[in-house]
């Protein structure tokens, strides 16, 4: 396949359009913006071959969500083995990452085996393009760099530096962490399964409900009671804190517990129920 003259014909059919707010067509650079010098988007790289940042309106064409993905794809073939790839496949990355859910987007309704080859394709160009670079600062004025060849005469002679050299963390800050992931916070917490399962189990039996995860978190806090916030999934014989609630639900059904089993905390009475219960713990 000619490579060069299919991508100029599709982008030529392209400036043949008009886009109107009710068409699916899309924007696209027919010559990308890393080739400007000028170029108003930001690139990592400062080695733009031609004048200008590539927004006008000559180089824009007008593609559908189709078109635009193999437009993408054709300048990875025209540029392969070249320094310019590894720039056109990380396009083809921000491509198939952009944006929410949009059917617009959604050109892969055919074959997700083709979304997996070119996601993975897109990944290990970007990979391989990040090879031999770093996250650079100013070692003196600390001012950030983006990232930059490793073999870089400044890098060489210590100019520049990884960004995480000689970071200083003030004491403040460390204490502060320290007691975040103390207890409570401390998601490898020396509470065992047991303990946290006990400290579940009395808050249902307090309120004779099947207590939330959020709601059991402040009553535990507030009574001192064994809780973690965050669960590993080792708790509970690889199950997590699912292992915990579904243990709950079966030892309430065996032994007849006096615990209603709640399956939805999102409705207005629930929501109530949290609220005057908090409301009562923040009066004592």
């Amino acid at each position: 396949m000619n490579y060069h003259k299919t991508y100029r014909d599709l982008c030529n059919r392209g400036k043949q359009r008009t886009k109107k707010r009710s068409d699916n067509l899309e924007r696209h650079h027919i010559i990308p913006t890393f080739f400007f010098r000028d170029n108003k988007r930001s690139h990592r790289h400062d080695d733009g071959i031609y004048d200008g940042d590539g927004e006008h309106i000559g180089n824009i064409t007008y593609l559908t969500p189709r078109e635009h993905f193999i437009a993408h794809l054709l300048l990875c073939k025209i540029w392969k083995k070249t320094k310019w790839e590894y720039r056109c496949y990380l396009s083809v990355k921000m491509f198939l990452n952009k944006g929410k859910r949009n059917e617009v987007r959604n050109v892969f309704d055919e074959s997700s085996r083709k979304y997996e080859y070119y996601k993975v394709k897109a990944n290990g160009q970007i990979s391989k393009g990040k090879t031999g670079t770093m996250p650079a600062k100013d070692a003196i004025t600390g001012e950030r760099l983006g990232i930059v060849d490793v073999t870089h005469p400044k890098v060489i002679s210590g100019e520049w530096v990884h960004i995480t050299k000689g970071k200083i963390v003030s004491e403040e800050a460390k204490k502060t962490q320290s007691i975040k992931m103390k207890g409570l916070g401390n998601s490898n917490s020396k509470y065992s399964d047991e303990e946290l399962y006990e400290s579940y189990k009395k808050t249902c039996i307090y309120y004779g409900k099947l207590v939330s995860l959020p709601f059991w978190g402040s009553y535990a806090e507030y009574n001192n009671l064994p809780y973690l916030k965050f669960f590993k999934k080792f708790r509970f014989n690889g199950r997590g804190v699912i292992g915990m609630i579904e243990d709950m639900k079966e030892e309430i059904q065996t032994k007849r517990l006096n615990i209603e089993i709640i399956e939805n905390y999102i409705n207005k009475e629930w929501r109530d129920f949290v609220k005057k219960e908090k409301n009562k713990w923040e009066s004592k």
